[in-house]
């Protein structure tokens, strides 16, 4: 499958991408990650019919653009799902999106241990068919994604 910066995103790919928004969005919380929320946020994104590398896209140009400003929130507790759908929507239709998407080419793929050990989780969610190849170790990449949370 070759890689796209943008994915399609109809009313009828709404059901299946909110469960997806929600869980990805849980990463840029300030808090850390327990193995029960690797389970549960895998559980979520494995059961999604979006590949792992439609999840890398929806990460990064769709959550986030929306959630990274948390790094001056400060939020905990989660994001409300109406607020953050909303801002997905209203930065997908921005035309502002396409400069920070003109950006992300190097930086598709977040490199961090916590993304890959959530990936990594997420295919023992996957039927054989789906499983993807195991991204590369990358950790060290210069342009590498950094959650809040180490």
């Amino acid at each position: 499958m070759a890689t796209t910066l943008v994915l399609k995103l109809t009313s009828s790919d709404l059901p299946y991408r909110r469960p997806v928004w929600a869980a990805l969005s849980e990463i840029f919380l300030d808090t850390s990650f327990a193995e029960a929320d690797y389970e549960r946020l895998a559980r979520v994104l494995g059961q999604s019919p979006y590949t792992t590398e439609d999840l890398n896209v929806i990460l990064v140009t769709e959550v986030r653009p929306v959630c990274i400003w948390n790094l001056f929130w400060w939020e905990w507790a989660g994001f409300d799902s109406s607020w953050l759908e909303a801002r997905i929507l209203s930065h997908r239709a921005s035309p502002f999106r396409l400069l920070y998407m003109s950006g992300l080419l190097t930086l598709l793929y977040p490199w961090t241990p916590e993304w890959r050990r959530l990936l990594q989780t997420v295919r023992r969610y996957r039927t054989p068919e789906s499983q993807q190849a195991p991204p590369p170790d990358t950790a060290s990449h210069p342009l590498a994604f950094h959650p809040l949370h180490t």
